[in-house]
């Protein structure tokens, strides 16, 4: 960590040291469980703030490891510095680095979720804080961070999948903020939220849930350009996250997209 000198060691250096940090953190024979806390730490003080592409690539995948290795022995303190750590105030005018330091907690958080078990209260109520946590990220103006949120709902709501009210409700919620919220980037969030639920559930889910419907029908609105908008956004989504799996829904959706691509809204057409 010294060697690192709180990110301005030169850019070979703290390559070195984020590369050695990635392979210590996937061993259970190289990184005593006593440190595995402090390694943690600095992930979240230091490691996910680096400013160079690769650097922070190799932070993640030392964060991801950690969690995956030592996440059930420290379960219950990781969580805690995850979470605490989604709170932050920046301390930076770099938008950019900040949002993906923020992305980078949300695949923390995501690795410690898998082992975490649904059927043990105690552990279903962090899922759940999880998902809040997630559902919450959806806004946050940044592509990367939006996805990584996205696919991290997707791992999760599949413990989830036997808990329909909740489920129900989630999906509620992510339609009304896709085709209601005035701001834009909450509408991109909850596209790219509701895909990870479909992801997650199974893409019959979309007819379970009725997700299918209240889009044609947003798609269908007169007077609300968002709704239309909104559904035009979701469709998008959910092809890009299920890829071929989405293939026996394109008849449905294509009319819905050719007569939107003539609208009279820019955004909409865009």
């Amino acid at each position: 960590f010294q060697v690192y000198a709180g990110g301005t060691a030169p850019l070979p250096t703290r390559s070195f040291v984020a590369r050695l940090l990635a392979t210590l953190a996937g061993s259970n024979d190289a990184l005593a469980p006593r440190d595995a806390p402090l390694l943690l730490t600095f992930l979240l003080s230091k490691g996910l703030l680096d400013e160079d592409d690769g650097v922070y690539s190799l932070m993640v995948e030392a964060g991801t490891n950690l969690v995956g290795v030592h996440g059930q022995v420290h379960l219950a303190a990781f969580f805690a510095m995850c979470e605490g750590h989604m709170e932050r105030d920046s301390g930076t005018s770099d938008v950019t680095s900040f949002d993906r330091f923020k992305e980078g907690v949300v695949l923390l958080l995501a690795g410690l979720g898998k082992h975490l078990s649904p059927s043990v209260p105690e552990e279903k109520e962090k899922m759940l804080r999880i998902v809040t946590r997630l559902i919450k990220t959806l806004s946050t103006p940044s592509e990367s961070v939006q996805v990584s949120a996205a696919n991290a709902l997707a791992l999760l709501i599949k413990g989830l999948k036997d808990d329909t009210a909740y489920t129900t409700e989630l999906k509620d919620e992510l339609l009304n903020t896709l085709l209601t919220d005035p701001n834009f980037p909450p509408r991109v969030g909850a596209a790219f939220g509701l895909a990870g639920i479909v992801k997650g559930l199974g893409v019959s889910s979309m007819k379970t849930l009725g997700i299918l419907d209240a889009l044609k029908g947003a798609a269908e609105s007169k007077k609300e350009a968002n709704r239309r908008e909104g559904a035009m956004l979701a469709f998008g989504c959910l092809s890009r996250s299920l890829g071929r799996l989405f293939e026996p829904y394109v008849a449905q959706v294509m009319p819905y997209l050719l007569t939107n691509m003539g609208d009279g809204s820019l955004y909409v057409r865009e």
